[in-house]
């Protein structure tokens, strides 16, 4: 009997017999539940310290120093929109748990999860 597809990708291929992620296989009849988990990540100390030095050089300094301090203020800002928050599916089994995939998009781990949900239903 041939494999039911739910999803297949690039990175992620759900069938009614595994789950293949990122080159790891995963027996479908092992996984007990799937869900997607938020990872936060945390903003660096050194990242408060880097905004208010450039707070108080556009305040107090020269203009040269106001200038490193507004591009000390960009820095920091385009950092800040890199530490956005990652999504992954966790796949629990009576072995424990393992995060599979992690991206940034949290459709398309919904999507992932959903597809292996069909197909735990399906088994």
């Amino acid at each position: 009997m041939a494999e039911k597809i739910f999803h297949q990708d690039q990175h992620v291929l759900v069938t009614d017999s595994r789950i293949v992620m990122n080159g790891t296989t995963y027996a479908l009849r092992n996984v007990a539940s799937v869900e997607m988990v938020r990872i936060k990540k945390k903003t660096p100390m050194f990242l408060g310290f880097v905004i208010l030095i450039g707070i108080g050089l556009i305040i107090f300094a020269s203009w040269g120093a106001k200038l490193f301090g507004a591009l000390c203020l960009v820095g920091a800002f385009y950092w800040i929109k890199s530490l956005a928050d990652e999504y992954s599916v966790r796949i629990n089994s009576n072995a424990g748990f393992a995060d599979g995939l992690v991206s940034k998009n949290p459709d398309y781990i919904n999507t992932i999860v959903g597809a292996i949900n069909d197909a735990i239903i399906s088994r």
